[in-house]
This record gives structure tokens, C-alpha cells and sequence, in this order.
């Protein structure tokens, strides 16, 4: 995943291996007669359509190429990515989670190793904390509260955990960083040690306490920042964002005022990949400055329309079908997200921080390069919790049981009749 090579295009060299990697794990999939769930093949579906999107709006468009092969090839490889884990994974969960915890791994050994920049390998306490330092500390954590949470006699240390890093990403300025983990943890404390599934009454009664709860981390933010606790810089930026009058949602993600008005006057067939229209841009500079916050920097050095969404991007570039990708990919995380407080486990801390990244990526951060792996591993695991793959194990558990206990009836009948054994052995006679 660490270093990027230019073969057509950017591609890092976890993509070069698994596009190898397909036609063998594909034959290795089928020599096994592994079974993929239906979510899986859902998304390959959608992406598909996303991509025949892609093609169609280019081509009315009359995208330029050089724009077109890199909005293509984003998709292309996102689905053969997702369909070389796939594979890899066998579709087992274990697999899948050490996937994800090798993938953390690999975002801190990115930054540590300079291959994002020797700016963000250095401030470990500032930008490198949320671009991937962070976010492998904060997985850490949580895969040893979920260890610590299994015995009565460490959970009150595994529940205090994540919320002690929570506590250091607000120290630090990673204000989305503290949310998901905050949440993360709040999961964890409900879930811990808990063994018997919660009715839909509990978890609506959770899903309001987690949106109270992340309105209780905002306004602790929000205090924190404009009292100066958190440093001049935060100080800086919360004043910047907030002094207008523009709402929660726009202030946070400023794209928003030129990505909607872009969908809504091409909802269906979208704008092509690599989206230029400078009038754009110039709306949502005209509107800050309306709303009354002071614009910094150089606005207007580019006429891409601004985005910083997977789904937004994906609706202004190509239309309604690029969006419907990521609003069934929203849907998976939802279910799966009902999923951890039905069943709870162990792992629901850890399992719910991948859940609300991913949901936090779709809608406020762009589809870059890095993400063609996150994102269908993340996805992955996600599908690997939900009810309709955890009735499948459950019914291959129990068919694999029956199959064990008629294979021992057999073996009593041929000990008893002194035939040979069903598997080819003969049976044991006699005492010791």
C-alpha cells in the first residue's frame, strides 16, 4: 500500500499485487466452492453502473481524455481492489479484521516513512496526527479495550481507554478524529460484557444518546477552541468557520455551497470526471463572503468544482448512479452499525470506528488515492457483520454440526456391525 508507482497513472503497489493476484484467487475462491454474500455482489453491480455512468457523462460531456482515464480508472480499480480482498479474504471476518488492522498499520508507516509528504511525517502532533498517526492510535486502543472488555476484571479500564484518546485527538485539534472515537467508545461502554441482543426500542433510545453525545463533544469543542485551551491556531479556525452565518453543515465542509448547486442543475447525467466550471467556484466564494466569512488564500486557482465528498464528487461528476453507489454503501453501514448493538460483542468499539470513518469519508472527504484500498476493505468488513452473512455462518456452522454428529452415527453403526469404516479405516475392536 506504502509506495505509489506510475504505470498508467498513480497506482501503489498493493494495487499492482492485487491485480496479479485476481485469476489466482479467483481459481482458488472457486476450487473451494466459497460462496460470496449477496451485499458483495450488490456493490460490484452498482459499481458497474457507476461506471457505465462514467463512460455515458464523459462522452455527452466531451470530457478530455487525460481527465477521463483517471475518473475511470478510480472506479475500475476501486471494484478490482474490492474483488481482489475479496478473494484474499475468503470472505472470513478474521481475515478481514486483520486486513483492516494491517491497513492502520500501513497509513502510520506511510506518514513515518515520508510518502506523504516530510512535512506531515514530522508533526506527529499536528497534521500527521489526523492523517494517519491518529487514526492507527485510536484502532490500537480500541482493539486492546475490546481485549480488556472480555473480563469482568479489566473492563473498567477497556471503557476508560477510548475515551482517554478521544481526549488527546481534542488536545491535538482532530476534532472528527474525537467525535468517531468518542462514539466509538460510547458503543463500547453499552456493549461491554453484554450478551443478550438489544430490542429496536434500546438501540433508537442509543441513537439518540449518540447524537446527543456528539453535540456534547461539539460544544466541548466549540468552548474549548474559543477559550484558547486548544492553541491560537485552533482558536484561529474556529473563529474563521463559525463567525458567519452559515449552519453547521456548511461551515464545516464549504464545498457544499457549490456541490449542491452543481447536482441540482445536473442531477441525472452529472458534470463528467475532473468536473470544470468556474462558475462554480466563483458561487461559493460569493456566498462565504455574503455569509460573512473572510475567504483566504488564492480562491480561484482552479476551476474544478469543488466537491470533498465521495458522494458528492461521485453525483456532480457522473450523475445519479455514481451517487447511488455510495448511498447503498451509507445503507450497509447503517444496518451493519444496528448490526453491533443487536448482537453486541467484544469488538463492537472497534468494529463501530470502522463503520463511522467510512461514513465520515462518504460525506466530507474526497475519493484520493489511498481510499481505492481503504475504502473496499473497510467495506468489506463492514459486509461480513451484517445480519444476512451472519445468518449464512450460522447455517454453515449448523450443516457442518449435523454433518459431524451423522458422520459419528455412522461410525457407531459400523463399530456395531463390524463393517468397515464409512472413511475407508477399520474400526477399533476389542477393549484398551
Amino acid at each position: 500500500m506504502v509506495p505509489e508507482i506510475n504505470l498508467i497513472g498513480r497506482l501503489t503497489f498493493a494495487e499492482v499485487l492485487l491485480l496479479v493476484y485476481l485469476p489466482f484467487g479467483y481459481a482458488k475462491f472457486r476450487s473451494l466452492r466459497l460462496k460470496v454474500p449477496r451485499e458483495v455482489k450488490v456493490v460490484l453491480v452498482l459499481g458497474a453502473l457507476w461506471l457505465a455512468a462514467c463512460l455515458v457523462t464523459d462522452a455527452i460531456r466531451q470530457t478530455p481524455f487525460s481527465d477521463f482515464s483517471r475518473g475511470a480508472s478510480k472506479i475500475v480499480f476501486l471494484l478490482s481492489n474490492f474483488l481482489g480482498l475479496v478473494f484474499l479474504t475468503r470472505c472470513r471476518f478474521d481475515r478481514a479484521l486483520k486486513l483492516m488492522s494491517f491497513l492502520f498499520v500501513a497509513a502510520a508507516l506511510k506518514l513515518a516513512l515520508g510518502y506523504s509528504g516530510d512535512e506531515l511525517a514530522d508533526e506527529v502532533a499536528g497534521a500527521g496526527w489526523k492523517f494517519g498517526y491518529g487514526q492507527f492510535a485510536t484502532a490500537l486502543v480500541l482493539l486492546v479495550a475490546s481485549q480488556l472488555n472480555r473480563k469482568a476484571a479489566t473492563r473498567s479500564l477497556g471503557i476508560v481507554l477510548p475515551f482517554v484518546i478521544a481526549g488527546f485527538s481534542l488536545l491535538l485539534n482532530a476534532r472528527n478524529l474525537t467525535g468517531l472515537t468518542a462514539l466509538s467508545g460510547l458503543v463500547g461502554l453499552i456493549t461491554a460484557g453484554r450478551r443478550r441482543s438489544m430490542s429496536r426500542k434500546s438501540i433508537a433510545l442509543v441513537g439518540l444518546a449518540g447524537i446527543a453525545a456528539g453535540g456534547a463533544v461539539f460544544q466541548v469543542y466549540a468552548f474549548s477552541a474559543s477559550a484558547g485551551w486548544l492553541g491560537p491556531e485552533a482558536k484561529d479556525k474556529y473563529e474563521h468557520q463559525y463567525s458567519g452565518d452559515l449552519n453547521f453543515l456548511e461551515a464545516g465542509r464549504t464545498e457544499y455551497l457549490s456541490s449542491i448547486p452543481a447536482v441540482k442543475d445536473s442531477p441525472i447525467i452529472g458534470h463528467g470526471s475532473w468536473a470544470r466550471d468556474m462558475d462554480y467556484v466563483v458561487l461559493r466564494i460569493a456566498r462565504l463572503e455574503a455569509a460573512g466569512i473572510k475567504v483566504t488564500g488564492d480562491p480561484f486557482r482552479g476551476d474544478l468544482i469543488p466537491t470533498h465528498s465521495h458522494l458528492m464528487g461521485a453525483w456532480v461528476e457522473h450523475g445519479i448512479l455514481g451517487a447511488v453507489f455510495w448511498i447503498y454503501i451509507l445503507w450497509i453501514c447503517g444496518s451493519a452499525a444496528v448490526m453491533l448493538l443487536r448482537r453486541p460483542s467484544h469488538l463492537s468499539g472497534f468494529l463501530t470506528f470502522v463503520v463511522l470513518s467510512l461514513v465520515w469519508d462518504i460525506f466530507f472527504s474526497p475519493f484520493g488515492l489511498d481510499r481505492r484500498i481503504i475504502d473496499p476493505a473497510e467495506i468489506l468488513l463492514i459486509i461480513l457483520i451484517l445480519p444476512s452473512f451472519a445468518g449464512s455462518r450460522e447455517s454453515h456452522r449448523k450443516r457442518v454440526n449435523h454433518e459431524i454428529l451423522h458422520r459419528h452415527d455412522l461410525v457407531q453403526s459400523a463399530r456395531v456391525s463390524g463393517a468397515r469404516h464409512p472413511f475407508g479405516h477399520q474400526p477399533v475392536r476389542g477393549g484398551h
